[in-house]
């Protein structure tokens, strides 16, 4: 019996090589200056999200205190994240796009993850808005 830690190391193996062999397949896009579809990237930020919350609170183990506040925590960095990107796009462009605010979204779930059941309310919503425009800044 293989144990679960390599169960999950094999699974992100084969994910890369797909995703590898899908990019090689494929090759360039024609047009990469803008999303195609942006009620589809809104679509799959919001599935993400909604996914987001059953790994981050589920990892607690339990319906407890922890898990309780992975959830919260989770949902504050989310926005942070989200706020911040729209509001430095508003700055700078004059109007927030929805493929943006979907990346700022998703850019708080993923800064938050590690802590999210270890930290107070605000550190959720500085490692959110951090990660709000430190994506935005990396991507401009």
């Amino acid at each position: 019996m293989t144990s679960a830690r390599e169960r999950v190391r094999c699974v992100h193996e084969l994910a890369g090589a797909s995703a590898l062999a899908a990019v090689l397949y494929l090759g360039r896009r024609q047009r990469s200056d803008r999303a195609h579809n942006v009620p589809f990237v809104l679509l799959g930020a919001g599935i993400l999200w909604f996914g987001w919350f059953g790994f981050n609170a589920g990892s607690a183990g339990s319906a407890g205190a922890l898990a309780s506040a992975a959830l919260v925590n989770t949902q504050l960095g989310a926005c942070a994240g989200m706020l911040a990107w729209m509001s430095i796009e508003w700055a700078r462009r004059r109007k927030p796009s929805g493929s943006g605010i979907a990346a700022g979204a998703i850019a708080g779930l993923a800064a938050i993850t590690p802590a999210s059941g270890y930290v107070p309310v605000w550190a959720s919503l500085l490692i959110g808005a951090a990660a709000g425009l430190c994506c935005y800044s990396a991507c401009s």
